[in-house]
């Protein structure tokens, strides 16, 4: 097995990752999202936006057998199926080495094996969590009872509102610091309305919720970023925003949806639209960037 720098020229590899990452595609699909939007960076340039990846294949005799990217946030993106062997293991820590890593989200497995080959496993947390995965054939999507409900892109007079639910969301679910989280937020609100991805719930002239797609490909959808404010949770809104924006997806031509829940609450909601379980992802964040020295262990 060879460890290979995947470059954005080299079509016939780049073709044969993204079938790779494919093959479980509710794992994957941050990788295949940032390759589908043009965010593969060539090897040694610089990651111009924090979503775009530097990536390594793991190439064997059965063709590509392990992916690890790396987007512009340091965060890390694998999808290793197999045993990560002394070779890759060795060649994992020269690829990364000197690079600020500040977690890890992937299928569970895979992301611990490659923990364990960085040498990262005992490295502190600020998340650590195993959240299911969850996907759905949109011609199944159970649609409830959406009556005085609307759903609408987010426009100037709501960015202050999405800001600053967004910045409960990360100091809730994340447990980031009130100022790393706002300022995060504001980024992220950038994004979503240069994107077109994220729409708020409105129950007459209220604001209600927010929901969005953190991830598109041609067809398929990844929901995330679903918000209720705490006074108004427990009503079902986050459900109904969700099925409102999967609705307005299949219409456009979207087949699939996935996504991976972060509690029993949201669970028992993606379920009763239909929702069926796609394996497990991990979510992880350190308390501060790791770096891995090199073929042996961490910085």
């Amino acid at each position: 097995m060879r460890l290979v720098a995947l470059d954005p020229g080299d079509a016939p590899r780049l073709a044969a990752a993204r079938a790779f990452l494919a093959e479980d595609l509710a794992g994957a699909m941050f990788p295949l999202a940032a390759i589908h939007a043009g965010r593969l960076t060539r090897p040694g340039a610089p990651l111009a936006h924090p979503y775009a990846l530097h990536a390594w294949v793991a190439e064997g005799a059965r063709g590509i057998e392990g992916f690890v990217g790396a987007n512009g946030d340091g965060m890390l993106v694998p999808r290793w199926p197999g045993p990560v062997l002394p070779e890759a293991r060795h060649a994992l820590g020269k690829a990364l080495a000197g690079v600020p890593i500040t977690g890890l989200v992937g299928p569970a497995s895979d992301a611990r094996a490659i923990l364990g080959a960085l040498g990262l496993d005992r490295t502190p947390r600020r998340t650590d969590g195993v959240e299911p995965g969850y996907a759905l054939d949109l011609d199944a999507l159970a649609m409830p009872d959406t009556a005085g409900l609307a759903l609408r892109p987010i426009e100037d007079g709501d960015t202050g509102q999405v800001e600053a639910w967004r910045t409960d969301y990360l100091r809730e679910l994340q447990h980031l610091g009130t100022a790393e989280a706002a300022t995060r937020a504001a980024r992220d609100v950038a994004a979503w309305r240069a994107a077109g991805t994220h729409r708020i719930l409105w129950r007459g002239t209220a604001p209600a919720a927010l929901t969005g797609f953190n991830a598109t490909l041609p067809g398929v959808v990844q929901v995330g970023a679903v918000f209720v404010p705490p006074p108004t949770r427990n009503r079902g809104l986050g459900r109904r925003a969700v099925a409102l924006h999967l609705a307005e997806a299949r219409a456009a031509g979207t087949r699939k949806a996935v996504l991976f829940a972060a509690g029993p609450a949201a669970e028992r909601a993606y379920r009763a639209l239909g929702f069926w379980r796609a394996g497990d992802m991990a979510v992880i964040e350190f308390q501060a960037p790791a770096k891995v020295a090199g073929p042996g262990g961490p910085a």
